[in-house]
């Protein structure tokens, strides 16, 4: 039997990208479930737009006030809501559970032992229901003695530069409220667009992160990803939900009664990044040396690995010095020594390919570095018989620790 179930989600979240994804795994593996995309733009309206309902069931994102789902439902559509607006009595759903990612937020934070402790987000004092979770937030470090207080950014677009899309007087007001937050203070923002928001405007008024402010996002989005320093925050399990979304909507269609018509999901913990957790010298390293490990035979280049870390090149070298005795760039040349020597012991590939697997396009400049970095050609190592007898040094200036 088949089943065709329409995705009926906006179309400029990216967590909803997730729940698509999610979607498209349950499908995958229940070949009767034919998924079809039915996006909708902001301010769009009806995302049916007069075309004819031609599929059985449909996993929603929409707010409770809009008609068009009440229309598929008298049309006899099984729906089920991804972002849990809906009363449940009307549409079952399927959501992340904001309290137990309150609970995290709670953990997470209060291991900073914060002298203040906000939250911001897009809109709060017109929401009365988001407002007395924010309050349920606060309150529970007001119990410990905690300073606390809240921050409205204003609504945004959900994508591209949030500096871009911000009234000019909502960015000063947010540098002129975070001017004034005592030194470890801790931050946790609704979207982690917010907490990008918050951040580089922290940032641009030489605030510390995280030893002045910590933050702390919620979604695990690109915002907190992309961009120094990586955000810390709460990721929301997207694929989950469309997952079980669309394992709810084929079970209504096919008859079987639904374990329970509201699921709450866990979200999984804190995503640690710099922005509340201080930056050690030997995590960096650690990055560094995982990156080159993977990169180095790629021709990969310093300026290149400056990308995953979040120093200076000169801090790094510094730290690479002090730490493994070389440079970065001695590293990533001692990786391919390496890699070359394998090669041409222990295989019978030529010397031009092992080139390539070191990262070289043209067979010369090979043998020139393998040259330069252990006295001897690549054909005299190969052979056994290198024409100058002294020791490679391929481990850098002195040995790890």
């Amino acid at each position: 039997m088949r089943r065709r179930i329409a995705l009926i989600l906006p179309d400029w979240m990216e967590y909803t990208q997730r729940i698509a994804e999610g979607a498209a795994s349950y499908a995958v593996g229940h070949g009767g479930v034919e998924l079809f995309d039915r996006p909708y733009h902001r301010n769009a309206g009806d995302p049916m737009q007069g075309q004819p309902i031609d599929f059985e069931g449909a996993v929603v994102w929409s707010l409770a006030k809009d008609p068009w789902v009440k229309g598929l439902i008298k049309a006899g559509v099984e729906v089920v809501s991804a972002n849990g607006i809906w009363p449940v009595d009307e549409v079952p759903r399927v959501n992340v559970d904001r309290l137990a990612s309150m609970e995290i937020a709670i953990r997470h934070l209060s291991e900073l032992q914060p002298t203040k402790v906000v939250y911001a987000g897009w809109v709060i004092s017109g929401l009365p229901a988001h407002r007395l979770f924010v309050d349920r937030f606060l309150s529970r470090f007001e119990s410990l003695g905690i300073e606390t207080d809240f921050f409205e950014t204003g609504p945004f677009k959900e994508c591209g530069d949030p500096a871009a899309v911000v009234p000019r007087e909502v960015l000063n007001k947010l540098a002129n409220f975070l001017r004034k937050l005592p030194k470890g203070s801790a931050m946790w923002c609704q979207f982690d667009l917010v907490a990008r928001l918050v951040c580089d405007v922290a940032r641009s008024q030489g605030l510390e992160i995280p030893g002045d402010l910590a933050i702390l996002g919620t979604g695990d989005l690109r915002a907190a990803k992309f961009g120094r320093p990586g955000i810390s925050t709460i990721a929301m399990p997207g694929q989950v939900v469309g997952s079980r979304a669309v394992k709810m909507v084929d079970a209504l269609i096919t008859g079987k009664r639904l374990e329970s018509r509201a699921v709450s999901l866990s979200p999984p913990p804190v995503v640690v990044r710099e922005t509340t957790s201080p930056v050690e010298s030997h995590s960096i390293i650690a990055t560094a040396r995982q990156w080159i490990g993977r990169h180095a035979c790629d021709g990969a280049t310093v300026n290149e690995l400056m990308e995953v870390v979040p120093v200076s090149q000169r801090t790094l070298s510094a730290m690479f010095t002090e730490q493994i005795g070389r440079t970065p760039g001695q590293e990533i040349r001692r990786v391919r020594i390496i890699k070359a020597m394998q090669s041409l012991r222990s295989t019978d590939l030529t010397i031009s390919r092992v080139a390539q697997l070191c990262g070289y396009n043209q067979p010369a400049k090979f043998s020139n570095f393998f040259k330069r970095e252990t006295g001897i050609m690549p054909s005299e190592y190969r052979s056994g018989r290198p024409s100058v007898k002294r020791p490679i040094p391929i481990m850098g200036l002195k040995k790890d620790r």
